[in-house]
Formats: structure tokens, sequence, C-alpha cells
């Protein structure tokens, strides 16, 4: 019910329209069918409390250090548990609110990236042949930067001996071709999952980073990539726009901080379970 565009007029009107008998009400619940068998003052309550909760997490936040990782602030660690609980205008508002501070103002400058083609389509093993390394070359140095700008698109992308002029088209194929070097064997940072590779159980078609040597540290050029990607989703965050990178939950919820159960592991590696 969280979605309720009622809600984003004004929850605790919401809340006074809703049912109060003692008695469930299906009729009113018919679009909500695990509320249909239960008694409409409890749903008014229910309600009630998120509403307060909604209030003192829209007051905590800003005291809150959500970078922390597990376990080093206990209230953190609760906001983290409790945060399906949040409306999605609350989400939204929030994001936007962090988007628009963390912004950067276009100043008029274009980034020209040059994209070997043909290179980039070789049979070459060669890495730094592929369209993710050639934009890594190019931007990373100021990505972070570059990738928080107001403007829609971020660089022009010129394919080089084919006299291409980018009004969109050129950036759009650019991000593609991109994550399809991403999910792919000619970079060494990521590989097919168990599943996929002995295939059987989900998520066959998904990646995960690659697996270093435990006794070694990860090559900074690796790190620095690792790091390039990463901008590039905070990016895509901004912009709306949709990478077809072929993940499995598991990793989103390491990126986030979030436990992994032995659920999540199944369903990339089902013979490790």
């Amino acid at each position: 019910m969280h979605n309720d565009q009622s809600l984003n007029d004004s929850f605790s009107k919401f809340i006074q329209n809703l049912p109060k008998e003692t008695q469930s009400n299906a009729a009113f619940y018919k679009n909500y069918l695990s509320l249909s068998n239960i008694p409409s003052d409890s749903i008014q309550i229910r309600s009630q409390f998120f509403y307060i909760l909604k209030k003192f997490i829209e007051k905590s936040l800003p005291i809150v250090d959500l970078s922390l990782p597990l376990r080093q602030s206990f209230f953190t660690d609760q906001i983290r548990i409790i945060k399906s609980y949040l409306l999605s205008s609350t989400k939204f508002q929030l994001l936007a609110k962090s988007l628009e501070k963390t912004e950067v103002e276009y100043n008029g400058d274009w980034n020209i990236v040059n994209f070997d083609i043909i290179k980039a389509n070789s049979n070459s093993d060669n890495s730094e042949n592929t369209m993710l390394y050639q934009a890594y070359q190019q931007l990373h140095t100021n990505a972070h930067i570059t990738f928080r700008r107001s403007n829609e698109q971020l660089w022009h992308a010129q394919y080089i001996g084919m006299h291409s002029t980018d009004h969109g088209g050129a950036y759009r194929d650019s991000l593609t071709r991109i994550c399809s070097d991403i999910c792919s064997l000619r970079l060494s940072l990521f590989i097919l999952c168990p599943n996929g590779r002995t295939n059987i159980g989900l998520n066959r078609d998904c990646w995960i980073p690659n697996v270093f040597s435990p006794n070694k540290s990860i090559p900074n050029k690796y790190k620095r990539q690792y790091r390039f990607i990463g901008q590039l989703f905070g990016m895509a965050i901004r912009k709306k726009h949709y990478l077809n990178i072929k993940f499995p939950i598991l990793l989103w919820k390491k990126l986030l901080n979030e436990s992994i159960t032995v659920e999540d592991i199944e369903t990339v590696n089902l013979e490790r379970v």
C-alpha cells in the first residue's frame, strides 16, 4: 500500500480515511488480498505506526552515516534493517536530495571520447582493445566530476574512421558496448558465476568479480577499473540510464553492505551449498 498515490498528498489524511471497524473489510482492501482478512482497526494502528516511523527516520537521517560498514554503528544497522518499511515517496525524495547535493554544474565543455571500433571488434585477447578500456583510459581521471555533471549526455563518442556525428546515438551505443565488455571474458574483472560455468541452477548468465589470490593484493590497475565501473553505475542512477549488466542479487547486496544468506549463495553456486 505504500505506493498508494494518496500517500503523496497526506499520510495523516490517508490514515483517517481507512476503515476503523473491528471486523475485516474485504471490499475496501480488495486490491490487497493479504489485508482482506485483518481487522480494519488493526490495519489503521499499523499505518499510524509507520507514519511515526517515517517521521522518526526523516529526523534521524541527518545524523546517520550510511557509508559505515556493518556492525560499526548499531543505529545505522537498524536503519538499514527497516528501510523496506519506508514509503517509496520518502526513498525517492532522499535519493533526489542526495543527487542534487552532489551534482556538478555543466560548464559547457564536452568530453570527446575516441573509440576504435575495429580494434574493439577484433578477436584479440588484449583487454586494452575493449570499449570499456578505451573509455576508461580517456575518462577515469576525471570521472568523479564528469559523471556527476547536470547535462544529459556526458561525452561525445567519436568512432574513429567512421565520420560519425554524435547526437546521442553513438553515446548510447558506446554505453551498450561498454556493458557488453563488462560481462565478458575479454577482461579480467568479472567471470561467469559457478552456476553458469557448470550449467546448473539459477542465474547461469550472471557474472561475479574475478577471484584473486588471497595472498596478494589486487593490482592497482584492476582496482582503478573496478572503481570506474562503479562510477558508471552511479552515472546510470543519476541519468536514469539502463545498463545491461547481469549481476546476481548477491553482488548487489554486498555493495549495499547487506548480509549474504545461504539462499543468495545458492543462486550463483548451487554445488557449494
